[in-house]
C-alpha cells in the first residue's frame, strides 16, 4: 500500500513538471509552479509608464530554477536607472543583485530562487519583457 502511493506521488510530480506551466503577465506575483512564462505587462503590446512590478520564483529542495530571458526590449538611455528597466536578484527580496538591463540579449540564470523587478518611468515604452523557467532536479 505504501509504495503505490509512493507511486502515485512521483507520477503526480512527474505530470506536474512536464504537463503543467503558467503564463504570468500581472504584476506583483509569487510563483511556485514547476515552469512557466513571465512577461511584461501587456505582452506584446507596449507596456504602461511608471510601473512598478515583482516577481518572485521560488523551487522546492532538489531543484534549482532555470531562467532564461528570451526577449527584452526596453526603453534605455544612457543612465539606467533613468528609464525602464528589469532587475534580476538571487534570492528573495533584493538579497544578491545578478543583472540589470534595459537592452535585448538572451540570457540564462540559474538558482533555487529568484526576485525580478521591472520598473519603469514616467514616459515611453516599447514591449517588455518575456521569460521562460522551469525547474530542473540538481
Amino acid at each position: 500500500m505504501q509504495v503505490e502511493l509512493y507511486k502515485m506521488v512521483f507520477l503526480l510530480a512527474v505530470f506536474a513538471l512536464y504537463c503543467c506551466s503558467l503564463h504570468v503577465k500581472a504584476c506583483n506575483e509569487t510563483l511556485t509552479y514547476p515552469s512557466g512564462v513571465i512577461t511584461s505587462p501587456n505582452y506584446p503590446a507596449f507596456y504602461n509608464d511608471s510601473i512598478y512590478c515583482t516577481y518572485e520564483l521560488y523551487s522546492p529542495f532538489g531543484y534549482i530554477i532555470n531562467l532564461r530571458v528570451e526577449e527584452v526590449e526596453f526603453e534605455c538611455c544612457a543612465v539606467i536607472s533613468d528609464c525602464d528597466y528589469l532587475e534580476i536578484y538571487n534570492g528573495s527580496e533584493t538579497t544578491q543583485y545578478v543583472d540589470r538591463f534595459c537592452s535585448n540579449g538572451v540570457r540564462t540564470y540559474s538558482s533555487q530562487q529568484f526576485f525580478l523587478v521591472f520598473r519603469t518611468d514616467l514616459q515611453g515604452g516599447d514591449i517588455g519583457f518575456k521569460m521562460l523557467y522551469s525547474w530542473l532536479s540538481r
